[in-house]
C-alpha cells in the first residue's frame, strides 16, 4: 500500500491560471511536469511550496498581490484558492492528519484548503488575507503541530549546490547526519573524535603562540577591569555544531594519480589494518598504489581512510563543476527526506525540482532520472517521498514513465490546460509501445504548440522544406513533426483524441500518411510490396525498363483502387481534435504529380542518384510520350527504395537561392499538404491556393 501522497491540487487564480482553475492528478512516486515556457510550470511549484510551508517559522514565499490572475480587460482577481487531497492515509497518518480527514464510504482522504484575499485597508494600503482549513467544510482548523509535518525541500531552477552544502547552521549535510545518528552512544563516539582533536591541537606550540598574542593583546586593551581568556582549538564538543561544521570532499577520478609507501611502511600498515589483499606495484623498493584499483569494499573502510589521508587527494566543492555539485545536493537531500520518512513514518514528506537537468549532459540526466527511478519506483507501492519535477528537457521526458508525466500546454481557446497522461486513453500495451517510440526527439511533441505525425524520413525532411515555402516556418510556429518510424500511429493518435478535453493535450494533432491503395494482396498488378517487378515495370538497380502498356495499366489499377486498410484504419481516427491526411499513393507520388515544376525539379535530383533512369524518363518525357501523371509514377517507381536519399537531396536543391535570394526553383506544394500546414499554422497561410512558391 502506498504512504500518504498528494493525489489531486486544483489552481483557481493564480499567477497564470483563471477562475476556472487547474486540476492536476499527480502519482504516489515520481511527477513529471512539462511544456513550453511560460505556461505554468513554476506556478504550480510555488502553488505547492505555499501549501506546504504552512507551519510556523518555514516560510520562504508568500503571496503578493502580483500574484493575483488578471484577466484580458486587465482586471486582477480578488481571491486565490488552493485545494489539495491527501490518498492512501495508513491509519497512522489518518490518526496524525485527522483535523484533515474526509470519509466517503470506504475511501479516507485528507483535505487542505488555502485562500487568499486582496484586502484593500485605508489609504490604499494592500494586505492579503489567508484562510486555512481542513476537510470539506470551511472552518475546521488545522493546527500548526500538523501543518508542520508536511515537509518539503525546494530546490530551485537557479540553485546554488554549493552554497548549500557548505558548512553553516542548518546545511543539508547536517541534517542528513542528525537523522543517521542512531542514539546518544553514536553522538558519543563523534564527540570523542572532537574532543581528542582539540586536546592534541591546544597543546601545538603554534597553536599556544596564537592564544598568547591574543590574550596580550586583550590584556592591554581591558586593563584591569574587564579580564578575558580565549582559547584556541577546532570547536566546542558539540553536536550540532559539529554536524553543521561538516562539508562534503571529493575525491578526485584520475586513474593516473598513484599512492607511494616504503616497503617498511606498507608492511606495517597491512599487518595493522588486517588487509589480506590489495594490488600493488613493486619499483625501486617503493610500493605503488592506484587509488582508483581499491576500494573500502575490498581493504575494509579504515584501511581506505589512511589511503585517503596519505594521498591528500581531496578537493573542495568549488573546485568542482556546476553539474556534479547539484548532483551532490540532490544526492543528500533525497537521502535526508527518505531518512525523515523512516524516523518520522506518519510525515508527508515531497522533494521539488525546478529543472534537475540544469548543468548535465544527456547522459548523466539519464543517470539521475534512473537514481530516481530506483529509490521511489522500487516495486513495493511504497515510495517514501513524493518528486514533483518540472523539466524542459526531451531527454528526461524520455525516460519518464507515460503515467507520471503531465503536459501543460496552451489549448485551442488560448487557456492554460493541463493533461495528466494517465488519463489518457490508453491500454498498458499501448503505453508499453508510446514509452519504446518515446526518444528524446519524438518527446519533444509534449512541448509543441501543434503537433504532425508523419511515417517516415521522407515526410520528416521535407515537411519542414515545403512549410518554409508557403510562409508557415514550423520552428518559428512551434509546430513538431514527428517521425513514428512506421505506421503504428494510434498510441500517438490517443494522446490528442479523447472526448473529456483533462483525457487529451488540446492542441491541433496532424497525422500524414500515404494510403497506399493497390498495395493490399488482392491488387496484384500493382503491389509494390511483392518485389521489383511491377505488372511489366522491372527495376533493376539503375535500369528502369517499361512499356507503354504498362504505365497505362498501372494508372488504370491506381485510379479505381482503394486505400489499404492500414490507411482506412488511421483514417478511422480521424476526429474534430486529431485530423489524418493521406496522400494519392504515396508522399513522393503527390509531390511529383503537383506540376510540371515539380517534375523539373525531382529530374535533377534523379540525375544525381540514378543517371540512367535519369535519361531514359527524360527522353520519353521530351518526346512527350508520357503526361505529367504518368511521369510521376515513373518518378515513384524509380525512387521508391531510396526514399531517405532521395528527400535528403531535394530539400537540399530546394533551399537553394538565386542571385537575389529568392527560391532557385519554382514548386507547387501538392494541395493535402497545404491543408496540413494551414491546420498547424492557421494564423498563417490563410486563403494561400496552388501558386508557385
Amino acid at each position: 500500500m502506498h504512504k500518504m501522497y498528494l493525489q489531486k491540487l486544483t489552481i483557481k487564480n493564480y499567477r497564470c491560471f483563471d477562475d476556472q482553475g487547474i486540476q492536476i492528478y499527480f502519482k504516489p512516486d515520481i511527477n513529471v511536469i512539462i511544456g513550453e515556457n511560460n505556461i505554468g510550470k513554476t506556478a504550480t511549484i510555488d502553488a505547492l511550496r505555499l501549501a506546504f510551508s504552512l507551519g510556523g517559522g518555514r516560510r520562504d514565499l508568500y503571496v503578493t498581490p502580483q500574484d493575483f490572475y488578471i484577466n484580458k480587460i486587465g482586471e486582477p482577481a480578488n481571491v486565490i484558492t488552493l485545494d489539495l487531497t491527501f490518498a492512501a492515509l495508513s491509519e497512522k497518518e489518518q490518526a496524525t492528519f485527522y483535523e484533515m480527514l474526509v470519509i466517503k464510504e470506504a475511501e479516507v482522504t485528507a483535505q487542505l484548503h488555502i485562500r487568499y484575499e486582496r484586502d484593500v485597508k485605508l489609504q490604499g494600503v494592500e494586505r492579503i488575507k489567508t484562510t486555512v482549513w481542513g476537510g470539506e467544510l470551511e472552518g475546521q482548523s488545522i493546527s500548526f503541530q500538523v501543518l508542520e509535518l508536511l515537509n518539503h525541500v525546494f530546490l530551485g531552477a537557479l540553485r546554488d549546490a554549493e552554497s548549500d552544502l557548505r558548512p553553516g547552521k542548518g546545511n543539508r549535510l547536517g541534517q542528513l547526519l542528525r537523522k543517521v545518528v542512531a542514539g546518544d552512544d553514536d553522538k558519543r563516539s563523534i564527540l570523542e573524535h572532537v574532543k581528542q582533536a582539540n586536546r592534541k591541537i591546544i597543546q601545538e606550540s603554534p597553536v599556544i603562540k596564537t592564544g598568547e598574542i591574543i590574550n596580550g593583546n586583550l590584556k592591554e586593551i581591558e586593563k584591569r577591569r574587564l579580564k578575558q581568556n580565549v582559547q584556541i582549538g577546532l570547536m566546542p564538543p558539540d553536536f550540532n555544531k559539529i554536524a553543521d561544521s561538516l562539508q562534503t570532499l571529493l575525491v578526485t577520478g584520475k586513474k593516473s594519480l598513484k599512492l607511494q609507501f616504503d616497503e617498511s611502511e606498507w608492511k606495517y600498515l597491512t599487518i595493522k589494518y588486517h588487509v589480506k589483499e590489495c594490488p600493488i606495484e613493486n619499483l625501486n623498493g617503493k610500493v605503488l598504489i592506484n587509488l582508483t584499483d581499491v576500494s573500502s569494499e575490498l581493504v575494509g573502510q579504515d584501511f581506505y581512510n589512511v589511503l585517503l589521508e596519505h594521498a591528500n587527494f581531496t578537493f573542495d566543492l568549488h573546485q568542482n563543476g556546476l553539474g556534479y555539485n547539484n548532483i551532490i545536493y540532490i544526492a543528500t537531500v533525497l537521502g535526508d527526506l527518505i531518512e525523515r520518512k523512516n524516523i518520522e513514518s506518519y510525515t508527508y514528506n515531497a522533494l521539488l525540482i525546478e529543472e534537475p537537468e540544469a548543468h548535465l549532459h544527456p547522459q548523466l540526466q539519464d543517470l539521475l532520472f534512473n537514481f530516481f527511478t530506483n529509490r521511489l519506483q522500487n516495486g513495493t507501492d511504497d515510495s517514501p517521498i513524493q518528486l514533483f519535477i518540472t523539466s524542459h528537457s526531451p531527454t528526461l521526458t524520455s525516460k519518464a514513465q507515460i503515467d507520471n508525466i503531465m503536459v501543460f500546454h496552451e489549448d485551442r481557446l488560448g487557456n492554460v490546460a493541463v493533461t495528466s497522461l494517465s488519463n489518457c486513453p490508453l491500454n498498458n500495451d499501448e503505453k508499453a509501445d508510446l514509452k519504446r517510440y518515446l526518444d528524446v526527439t519524438k518527446s519533444q511533441l509534449f512541448f509543441s504548440k501543434a503537433v504532425i505525425l508523419v511515417e517516415g524520413i521522407s515526410e520528416a525532411l521535407l515537411l519542414p522544406v515545403l512549410a518554409q515555402r508557403l510562409g508557415c516556418p514550423l520552428d518559428e510556429n512551434a509546430v513538431e513533426i514527428v517521425n513514428i518510424d512506421g505506421v503504428a500511429f494510434e498510441p500517438f493518435i490517443k494522446l490528442f483524441n479523447a472526448n473529456e478535453k483533462d483525457n487529451r493535450i488540446d492542441i491541433p494533432c496532424i497525422v500524414v500518411t500515404d494510403d497506399d491503395r493497390c498495395t493490399d494482396d488482392t491488387d496484384d498488378d500493382t503491389n509494390e510490396e511483392k518485389g521489383s517487378e511491377t505488372n511489366g515495370v522491372k527495376l533493376t538497380g539503375d535500369d528502369l525498363k517499361l512499356k507503354k502498356a504498362d504505365i497505362k495499366t498501372v494508372m488504370e489499377k491506381l485510379g479505381i483502387g482503394i486505400p489499404s486498410d492500414r490507411a482506412t484504419k488511421v483514417k478511422g481516427c480521424e476526429s474534430k481534435f486529431v485530423t489524418v491526411s493521406t496522400a494519392f499513393k504515396t508522399f513522393e507520388y503527390e509531390l511529383a504529380k503537383a506540376s510540371n515544376n515539380n517534375i523539373d525539379v525531382i529530374m535533377k535530383v534523379l540525375a544525381v542518384m540514378q543517371p540512367k533512369n535519369h535519361t531514359w524518363i527524360l527522353k520519353k518525357i521530351k518526346e512527350k510520350v508520357l503526361s505529367e501523371e504518368e511521369a510521376a509514377i515513373l518518378i515513384w517507381l524509380a525512387v521508391r527504395k531510396e526514399k531517405g536519399i532521395f528527400a535528403q537531396k531535394l530539400a537540399v536543391k530546394m533551399e537553394e537561392v538565386d542571385e537575389k535570394g529568392a527560391a532557385k526553383y519554382k514548386f507547387i506544394i501538392p494541395t493535402y499538404l497545404q491543408e496540413v500546414f494551414k491546420k498547424a499554422c492557421p494564423m498563417q497561410i490563410e486563403g494561400v491556393g496552388d501558386v508557385p512558391c
